[in-house]
C-alpha cells in the first residue's frame, strides 16, 4: 500500500487526564503513577522486549516544534493529534472501497490513500489500543523509499529516559548532562522510579 511506502509516525503514550472530572476520587488519581504514559506495563512488555528497553521522556510542545522543522515543499506535516479509538471502520471500508468505475483511469491510486478525505484514517486505531493513550505525529515524504527511516533532531526536547527493569546494567547510556536517567521498578505491580 502507497501510504505504507510514504508516511512516517512518531508515536507516543501520553499522560491520563484526570483533571477535567470534578468527582473527588478521580481527582485522587491525579498523581498516580497508573496514570503516567511510562508507567503502563504491557506497553513495555509489548514495546520495550518485554522491560529490556527504554522510555524516551519529551516535552511535548519543544518535540512538536523540532517536529515541524521537517516541513517542506516535498514533506507535508500532519497536525498532531490524540488517536481516535474506535470498533467502527463503516466510514474507512466505504472510503476505501467507494471506487466507481468512472474512476478508474481518471484517478491517481498513488496518491488516493492519502488524500486529504482519507487522512484522518492515520490517526486512528481499533479500539483494543485504546489503554495507550497515543498521540501521534505524522509526515507525508511521496519521494522516500519504502526502507528508508525518517530521522528528527529532536533539540532540547528529551526531558529523561527510564530503564526498563530488565535492562541489561552492563549497557551505558551517553546522554547529554541535563538529562536524568531513570530505571523503573515494579513493586507488587506498582511502579515507581530510582535514580
Amino acid at each position: 500500500m502507497i501510504s505504507k511506502r510514504y508516511v512516517r509516525f512518531f508515536c507516543f503514550a501520553i499522560d491520563s487526564d484526570f483533571t477535567k472530572y470534578e468527582d473527588r476520587h478521580c481527582q485522587s488519581f491525579h498523581n498516580n503513577y497508573f496514570l503516567k504514559g511510562w508507567a503502563r506495563n504491557r506497553m513495555w512488555a509489548q514495546y520495550a522486549e518485554n522491560h529490556k528497553g527504554v522510555c524516551l521522556v519529551f516535552d511535548k510542545e519543544n518535540f512538536i516544534k523540532q517536529f515541524n522543522l521537517q516541513k517542506t515543499d516535498k514533506v507535508e506535516i500532519l497536525k498532531p493529534q490524540k488517536i481516535n479509538y474506535t470498533n467502527n471502520f463503516e466510514d474507512l471500508e466505504n472510503d476505501m472501497t467507494n471506487i466507481t468505475s468512472e474512476m478508474i483511469g481518471k484517478t491517481n491510486f498513488r496518491n488516493f490513500f492519502l488524500d486529504n478525505d482519507r487522512k484522518k484514517y492515520i490517526f486512528q486505531k481499533c479500539e483494543d489500543y485504546r489503554d495507550e493513550n497515543e498521540y501521534r505525529l505524522a509526515l507525508i515524504d511521496r519521494n522516500i523509499k519504502k526502507s528508508d527511516k525518517k530521522y528528527v533532531d529532536f533539540g532540547t526536547s528529551l526531558k529523561a529516559v527510564i530503564l526498563g527493569q530488565k535492562f541489561p546494567q552492563k549497557k551505558k547510556l551517553e546522554l547529554p548532562q541535563n538529562v536524568p536517567q531513570f530505571q523503573i521498578n515494579w513493586e507488587c505491580g506498582c511502579p515507581n522510579l530510582r535514580f
